[in-house]
This record gives structure tokens, sequence and C-alpha cells, in this order.
């Protein structure tokens, strides 16, 4: 009997890569963020209408937070970009539980929807949060458990909750 766990653990981990053309994007999703192959993920990640770049490697535990069922890319990722688990990607801001305030209309002023998009060579640290519409240049390093709510020029150190520019690391 305590074979039959690892026997099912094994069958799924060889079956889950062949179907990946024929599932629901919703179900790509869930193996992009938590799948153990990180060839694998990247995959599911592409067919969810975000755009990686070559050498780009996320590891386990990364959230992309838009409706990514619309066919449309919020969250752009350059070349050889190396991103730490619990990282949280939320270029889609909109509340939908509530109806009173929807009707009322008070939501409107606090939701925003913007492309995140993050250039070559970038190292991102562990629990970072990147809201709607910010941009990260070329060779920065963001770091860990920053709050990202504001572009980052290329060639930077920034972190902090919300994040602030520490340096050009060319100096």
């Amino acid at each position: 009997m305590i074979f039959i766990p690892k026997l099912i653990e094994f069958v799924f981990f060889k079956v889950i890569p062949l179907g990946i053309k024929s599932y629901s994007k919703r179900f790509l999703r869930f193996l992009a963020m938590y799948y153990p192959d990180a060839e694998i993920r990247k995959r599911c990640w592409i067919r969810t209408d975000v755009k990686l770049g070559v050498g780009t490697f996320l590891n386990p535990n990364v959230i992309v937070t838009d409706v990514y069922l619309e066919n449309e890319c919020l969250l752009e990722i350059g070349d050889n970009c190396s991103v730490a688990p619990g990282v949280v990607f939320a270029p889609d801001s909109t509340h939908n539980n509530s109806k009173i305030l929807r009707d009322t209309g008070l939501l409107v002023q606090f939701e925003k929807r913007g492309k995140i998009i993050i250039g070559n060579d970038v190292w991102i640290g562990a629990n970072c949060t990147f809201l709607p519409g910010v941009r990260i240049g070329n060779c920065c390093i963001i770091g860990a458990n920053s709050l990202v709510n504001k572009d980052i020029p290329d060639f930077t150190l920034a972190f902090g909750n919300p994040v602030k520019i520490v340096k050009d690391i060319r100096t």
C-alpha cells in the first residue's frame, strides 16, 4: 500500500505534460504556478498569454493576477530574468465581489489595469508585489519583499515597501 501514492505521483507528473495543448487556461495557470518542472511551468505561462524571454526562469509559487481568459498579454518579462518564489504580478486590480460598491461606482477610483513590463537581465527577489502599469528597466535588481508601485530605470538596485531606488549598480 505504501507504493500506491508514489505510483500515482509518478503517473501524474508523466501524464500532465502530454496534454498541455488541450487544458483550459485556468488549469494551465495553476500548473504554471505550482508544477515542479521549470520547463513545463514556462510552457504553461506562455500558453496563458504571459510573454517570457529566452533564458528567463520563474520559480514555483509566482502568481499573476489578471483575467487570463481574455487573450491579452498583461505581463511581459524580458530575456535572462530570474523571478524568486512568492512574487505577485498584479496587472489587473479590479474588484469583482462587491455588487454594492460596483453599482454605486465607488470602486472605479481604486481600480487600475495596466501591462507590467520587466526588462532584460532583471533579478527579482522573493515575495515582491508588482502593481499595474509598472515598467522595470534592463539590468535591475528588485530586493525581496518589495512593493513595486512605480517605474524603475535601467541599472538600478531598488527595494522597500513602497519600493525606493537605492543606487545605480554601475557605480
